[in-house]
């Protein structure tokens, strides 16, 4: 009998800091983006949780993904959950709470883990919106 290591890896599937965002090209990445929940390396004694994230200006968005086999894209897995994370600080946002994203039709989704892409769309646009105004203050 054998012990098996376990460790986290990080992963950034999508990486917005740098481009310019529209809907569309926000769509067509996430519908062809690759996820995975974890790894498992030929010797059979380590394996990598992997954290799927999707950064943005100053927030970065953790997918919490449902244990599905045989699904490598994020369309494949129907729902799931989200964690964001303000970059500056890397703290926690709780969505419900949080005076800049409890408003928004999305905020309960994300706290039942209940996102769709389209969900994950707005966040992201709206998350991009956020660090817009930052700029200006």
């Amino acid at each position: 009998m054998s012990a098996i290591k376990i460790k986290e890896r990080s992963n950034i599937i999508i990486d917005f800091t740098k481009i310019k965002i529209n809907s569309s090209r926000v769509y067509k990445s996430l519908r062809t983006a690759n996820v995975v929940n974890y790894i498992q390396l030929e010797n059979k004694e380590d394996v990598f949780l992997v954290k799927n994230e999707i950064k943005i200006n100053d927030y970065t968005i953790r997918l919490v993904l449902p244990k599905k086999s045989g699904a490598n894209k994020l369309k494949d897995y129907g729902c799931f959950g989200a964690i964001i994370l303000e970059n500056k600080s890397n703290t926690l946002v709780n969505v419900s709470n949080h005076k800049k994203f409890k408003k928004q039709r999305w905020a309960n989704k994300v706290s039942h883990q209940r996102l769709r892409i389209k969900d994950l769309l707005n966040i992201i646009l709206y998350c991009n919106r956020l660090c817009a105004l930052n700029m200006f203050l």
